[in-house]
């Protein structure tokens, strides 16, 4: 378990109706999707993504996709630098228009992005489609070598190391038929929690389970916060509720205080309220400010401010990356950063007076999560997904 835990014993694992049923809509999820690594989920054409490249989209006039995991808005406007390939509006249905025009929009040759299916630049300077689908959110287990994703056209996969083999198939077989925007995978699966995986669909309905239980609807939902201690979930408004849950890690939250962003880390519970401040649980976590987005472990609180820099706490940002600017961020379970810059797209890292070294991905990325204590994985701007660290989280091919 990590330093710094917070609760006693090892938790037993209950039904996902179980803590919530005070406030958690129960129904029967859509007919569930068996598969082997995909959940592709039936249904009609894909929906609008709305804040579908993850994070609290809109932190504070920034923009949308979330901050990193718990959905991650795509901040360039807000940060000054290069935007985040997010997902817009549309599906995959184009996925077979290979060689089609994206527009007149002028390019560099050779240069690609994603946001629905992969674009590239051509000799002559305009956007070719390809087939190859864009993966849009990313999310990863804080203690455990296991990370899930969601693609533009709503199919899910789970992944990791060999000790976690266990848990891909049943997570992915047993997830609600639906086509998905968003994931949030528990911090810890390891101990038994109510919820290890939960998903916002591409209606904005939210649904959460495990391996050992059926899914539970929550409703309409922006985002899910869950963790050791339970799970709290983020309506449409930002206002936000912890089901069966009022007193987190001996904290007593009211849920009035609208957010962008909450995440559950070890018991422990932090926000980002619509204003850009921030929600902590004791007063050492505090950052004064305005931001765009956090995120977090028990053990150490990051944000972006309006302009891309960067601030912590409890330690500081050595002023080597104090002075930057980036798009997106993520902290480790031991309180380790890892940050996308603006100027290059390129993912930096630093232990902040942690002794573990994060080794990075190569290459140019929109979104990213630390998995474990020292593995990150991200999406690149050209819509697939690399990890890197010690880990061996290693995602499908095809992905």
């Amino acid at each position: 378990m990590l330093r710094g835990w917070l609760g006693a014993g090892v938790l037993c694992l209950v039904a996902c109706g179980g803590r919530s049923s005070h406030s958690v809509a129960n129904g029967d999820p859509p007919s569930g999707a068996a598969g082997t690594g995909l959940a592709d989920a039936p249904g009609a054409g894909v929906a609008g993504q709305s804040d579908a490249t993850a994070g609290a989209t809109a932190r504070a006039g920034a923009t949308s996709g979330g901050a990193s995991n718990a959905g991650a808005p795509n901040v360039g406007a807000a940060t000054g630098g290069t935007p985040q390939a997010g997902a817009t509006t549309g599906g995959a249905s184009q996925a077979g228009e290979a060689g089609s025009a994206a527009g007149a929009t002028s390019c560099t040759p050779g240069e690609v992005r994603c946001e629905t299916v992969r674009e590239r630049c051509s000799d002559a300077g305009t956007w070719q489609k390809e087939t190859f689908v864009c993966a849009v959110d990313i999310t990863g287990s804080q203690e455990s070598a296991l990370a899930c994703a969601v693609k533009s056209d709503g199919r899910i996969t789970c992944f990791g190391s060999s000790s976690f083999d266990d848990y891909f198939a049943p997570l992915i077989a047993i997830a609600p038929a639906a086509k998905w925007s968003k994931l949030f995978l528990a911090d810890d699966l390891s101990t038994n929690t109510d919820h290890q995986l939960c998903g916002i669909d591409q209606s904005g309905g939210g649904w959460c389970w495990g391996i050992s239980y059926d899914a539970r609807s929550i409703g309409r939902s922006k985002l899910v916060a869950n963790g050791s201690e339970g799970f709290c979930v983020v309506g449409d408004s930002g206002n936000w509720s912890c089901p069966a849950t009022p007193t987190i890690a001996g904290q007593e939250y009211d849920g009035t205080d609208r957010v962008v962003d909450l995440q559950m880390r070890s018991g422990l519970l932090f926000g980002l309220h619509v204003d850009g401040s921030v929600l902590v649980p004791f007063s050492n976590y505090l950052l004064p400010g305005v931001f765009t987005r956090i995120s977090a472990s028990n053990l150490e609180l990051c944000a972006l401010r309006q302009d891309g820099t960067l601030v912590c706490a409890i330690n500081n940002v050595p002023s080597a990356l104090a002075s930057q600017h980036f798009l997106d961020l993520a902290v480790g379970s031991l309180g380790g950063l890892c940050a996308i810059r603006a100027e290059d797209q390129t993912i930096v890292c630093d232990p902040l007076g942690d002794s573990f070294d994060i080794v990075p991905p190569d290459g140019k990325f929109t979104r990213l999560t630390v998995v474990r204590t020292t593995t990150v994985c991200g999406i690149r701007v050209d819509g697939s997904i690399a990890c890197a660290g010690s880990a061996e989280v290693k995602p499908p091919a095809e992905w």
